[in-house]
């Protein structure tokens, strides 16, 4: 509904050539290769990590997600927190989307949407987020979404349905090493790298 609403707002036409000051906020170099990307990226998963892992307002949304009738019977304020939830949530959203626009130099009304979508939600899975709610961590999400992005540099495009496959049979098992769910990804993870290394390089050697 609202990727439609943007294309009627936008006529689906892009915007190209973003002005260089705030292609800067994206692209600035530090440290050498690394860019100001990086850091807002590493910045906003501090902040994030303290509040959902060292405040009240942390504790109070897990146990908003792993039990909305026990938190409001405990004293939690279950809509303000619902609420201020779906906010952090469109905040970000519109963060990542910043950022996307900035490292394609080009703005879409359907930016964000279809495979960065499901790439996420896969991402978030494989890091121990449970789609039930209530269980997750920032570290969880990070490790999950470098595997990602690690298996795409690696194999062909083709192979991207993986994730998708892995997310679904691991749904609604947690990041927990007692779990058989994560030795089975993490042995898959093992496959996945070897067969990437030795398809890229069949590959390198294809084309010389």
């Amino acid at each position: 509904l609202l990727l439609g609403i943007a294309q009627i707002i936008s006529h689906g036409a892009s915007i190209n050539r973003l002005p260089k000051n705030f292609l800067a906020i994206g692209k600035t170099a530090i440290l050498g290769k690394l860019n100001t990307t990086v850091l807002i990226s590493f910045v906003f998963c501090a902040v994030f990590y303290y509040i959902l892992h060292a405040s009240t307002y942390g504790r109070r949304l897990s146990s908003f997600g792993l039990s909305k009738p026990a938190s409001r019977l405990s004293g939690v304020q279950t809509a303000k927190i619902n609420m201020s939830a779906y906010v952090i949530c469109a905040v970000l959203a519109s963060v990542c989307g910043i950022l996307l626009s900035i490292d394609v130099n080009c703005a879409q009304p359907t930016m964000g949407g279809g495979d960065y979508t499901f790439t996420v939600i896969t991402g978030c899975v494989l890091g121990g987020v449970s789609l039930f709610g209530g269980v997750g961590s920032v570290p969880g999400i990070i490790f999950g979404m470098l595997r990602i992005g690690f298996w795409r540099y690696l194999v062909s495009s083709w192979l991207a349905i993986i994730p998708g496959m892995i997310c679904f049979t691991i749904m609604g098992n947690t990041f927990d090493l007692r779990s058989p769910a994560f030795w089975i990804v993490l042995a898959i993870d093992f496959a996945l790298i070897a067969f990437g290394i030795l398809y890229t390089r069949k590959k390198v050697q294809t084309e010389q």
